[in-house]
């Protein structure tokens, strides 16, 4: 038969291996992770540049609509309306 110390020592190098391999396949795992993550980086990059455009659109308008509603407000309707045709012209 074989030699317990042999069998020691066989059952260790196979739990090496198994180890090794296992550690592998989390290298692999930790690597796609890895790169996903990067590319929801570069997502949130150009969704935070979007909503910062956005969002001075948002401003400008607001710099060309109060003007204008305190036109409204300010004049009879039909005064305001005309300076609005004219501004718009």
């Amino acid at each position: 038969m074989y030699d317990v110390s042999y069998a020691e020592k066989k059952n260790e190098i196979m739990n090496n291996n198994n180890k090794f391999f296992e550690l592998g396949k989390k290298q692999v795992i930790l690597g796609q992770a890895i790169e996903d993550m990067k590319k929801i980086q570069s997502e949130l990059s150009q969704n935070s540049s979007t909503a910062k455009t956005i969002g001075n659109a948002v401003y400008i308008s607001y710099a060309v609509i109060m003007p204008l509603n305190v036109i409204l407000n300010a004049f009879d309707l039909k005064a305001a309306n005309n300076l609005y045709q004219r501004i718009v012209k």
